[in-house]
């Protein structure tokens, strides 16, 4: 009985290192003596730590600081924020994001490479999104892009029955979401993986049936009618029509376009690494302006399918969920 009990108390702990080392080697391309610093807050520690032995791994001088980050958005203090402009590196582990901070931007603007995961896991680096091989990544999205970019009228399908059509002709597509961040003064924020645009307003027609998220993650499909750019009807997603419609009319308008590249991305971890999966699709309602677009509205709610079809132009570029 002893030994059972014994048996049945044993602690395994997750191997971060796949992960850790991805990021740092592919990702990050810290090189032998390059400065590096690993920034956490202290429920990140053991992550840190993985990411610290990792670039220690890569020859490179590493340290870490703890911070403390209990919102999105709080400054590092000076000192750290300093020493951020000081490195070649900057890797930010943290519950909340850092991104969006003056340190950030300084860093970046300084020649620091800077790589953000807020929000990030044990399983995103052992088992998840973060064990993808970035280069890859980045392969496939350019692949795509090349038959997007001057693509005018996009079509979308799953065997869920989503039929929408809307037009892009025009409008850039942010391309930077492939998680390579080796160039000096480069900045990457994870899970990537995504290819976005905005399309033309009052152009999306047809029908949207989610599947994986729409302002929650679904336990049953949601069925969109689009009419002229805007939802007129939601049904199965009462929290999603909510949202929508806490930016007036144009908080129903589909003003965002999604197409997911990593292989590693899970649908049932986070809407952001959903988003991310190969092959799946997010829409999105409401502002666009940040995309070039010209909604502004003051609400932005997301539309997650799965193993989704895309013609550019009548030609494939998804079949499925797959690049074609």
């Amino acid at each position: 009985m002893e030994r059972s009990l014994n048996r049945r108390r044993t602690f395994r702990p997750v191997d971060l290192s796949a992960g850790a080392t991805s990021l740092v080697e592919t990702s990050l391309g810290v090189k032998k003596g390059e400065l590096v610093m690993v920034l956490v807050d202290e429920p990140k520690t053991i992550i840190g730590q993985a990411f610290l032995q990792a670039c220690r791994h890569a020859g490179a001088q590493a340290f870490m600081t703890v911070v403390d980050v209990s919102s999105a958005g709080v400054e590092p203090p000076e000192p750290v924020a300093s020493a951020m402009k000081e490195c070649d590196a900057v890797i930010m582990a943290t519950t909340h994001s850092v991104s969006h901070t003056k340190a950030r931007r300084a860093a970046n603007r300084g020649g620091t490479r800077v790589i953000s995961i807020p929000g990030i896991s044990e399983d995103m680096l052992s088992q998840g999104c973060l064990l993808a091989d970035h280069q890859e990544v980045e392969e496939l999205m350019s692949r795509a892009y090349k038959k997007l970019r001057k693509a005018d009228q996009l079509r979308i399908t799953t065997a869920g029955g989503t039929n929408l059509t809307l037009r892009v002709k025009g409008r850039s597509w942010i391309t930077e979401d492939t998680g390579l961040c080796r160039t000096r003064g480069d900045f990457a924020t994870f899970p990537a993986g995504e290819l976005l645009v905005a399309p033309l307003e009052g152009s999306a027609e047809g029908t949207l049936v989610v599947d994986v998220f729409f302002q929650a993650f679904l336990k049953a499909p949601a069925t969109v009618t689009v009419r002229e750019g805007y939802a007129v009807r939601a049904e199965g997603a009462s929290d999603a029509e909510a949202a929508m419609d806490g930016g007036g009319h144009e908080g129903r308008h589909l003003s965002r376009l999604g197409i997911g590249f990593n292989p590693e991305a899970s649908l049932r971890s986070t809407a952001l690494e959903a988003s991310k999966v190969m092959g799946s699709i997010h829409m999105g309602f409401g502002d666009n302006a940040a995309l070039g677009g010209e909604v502004t509205c003051g609400v932005e709610v997301d539309a997650i399918l799965k193993s989704a079809s895309l013609e550019a132009d009548e030609k494939p570029i998804l079949d499925r969920g797959r690049l074609a």
